[in-house]
């Protein structure tokens, strides 16, 4: 993460930390425990090895060395670490993945317009709808 990423972080959730729930912030967020819900951050997020995310992250920026089951959406960079693993769709304006990073989903770059795309449903998600 660049120097003035950090820069924008104001909120950290610790490795023994659960939440359950909706996280939503002004700035960024490091996250190294577990969150049951959404992410919607203004700054960037990084996900350490130690995260888990089970729900949608929306991101100036995404740094992720953890786990994410949803969709992750940013107006900028999305960096997947050798021992991430993303299972759902990414919207990005840069990408990077290094050797080792495990991904199951779509990508899409981000509307210039908006800054972000159109991720799609998940199929568990789908299939959990009535």
């Amino acid at each position: 993460m660049a120097k003035d990423s950090f820069r924008q972080v104001e909120t950290m959730i610790g490795e023994a930390a659960v939440v359950r729930g909706d996280v939503i912030l002004e700035g960024g967020a490091i996250i190294s425990g577990k969150v049951y819900g959404n992410v919607r951050a203004s700054g960037p997020v990084r996900a350490t090895k130690t995260a888990y995310i089970r729900g949608d992250v929306t991101a100036s920026d995404a740094y992720i060395g953890g786990v994410i089951d949803g969709n992750l959406t940013t107006s900028g960079k999305v960096v997947l670490r050798r021992k991430s693993r993303v299972r759902g769709d990414i919207v990005y304006r840069q990408l990077m993945i290094e050797e080792g990073a495990q991904f199951e989903g779509r990508c899409d770059l981000a509307s210039a317009g908006t800054g972000t795309g159109s991720p799609q449903p998940r199929t568990s998600d789908k299939l959990a709808q009535p």
